[in-house]
């Protein structure tokens, strides 16, 4: 997953394990279960680190992007892709952001929306692997303040 925006701002890209609750509570990301910035590798379902998610870049002052990628990921449950809009250096203009998913190095998806409050999260949808280089994509588009 490909997190990037057009203005410089602190823009941050989630995904959520479904051990972490409802993605359409506040609770439920910035746990151990929300692969972020502030849990940039956590140790998710079997031993080892083939099926666990890494952020492997964390852009505070720019454009992006961002990117989790898992290896290996689990057939058995779903992943729920978020973007927070963490502040508002950009201020007073909107932000736009666009998300890809790649599934197997394809693009699967592209989704993009304008940011104009601060704490703002966008749950995108779920992604999920019934098979080896394959993923399904299902949109949701819910949109919360995060406290």
């Amino acid at each position: 997953v490909e997190l990037t925006w057009n203005v410089a701002n602190d823009m941050d890209l989630h995904l959520l394990h479904p051990s972490g609750g409802n993605s359409h509570l506040a609770t439920s990301w910035s746990t151990l279960y929300d692969a972020a910035w502030d849990n940039r590798t956590p140790s998710w379902d079997a031993a080892g680190v083939q099926d666990d998610p890494s952020l492997d870049r964390d852009d505070i002052t720019g454009t992006g992007p961002e990117n989790t990628r898992i290896n290996a990921p689990s057939t058995s449950h779903l992943y729920t892709v978020g973007v927070h809009m963490f502040s508002w250096a950009a201020s007073p203009q909107a932000v736009s952001s666009t998300v890809r998913i790649y599934c197997g190095g394809l693009l699967k998806q592209t989704l993009t929306r304008n940011f104009s409050t601060a704490k703002e999260m966008w749950v995108l949808g779920t992604v999920g692997f019934p098979g080896p280089g394959g993923c399904s994509f299902t949109p949701d588009g819910f949109v919360f303040q995060v406290p």
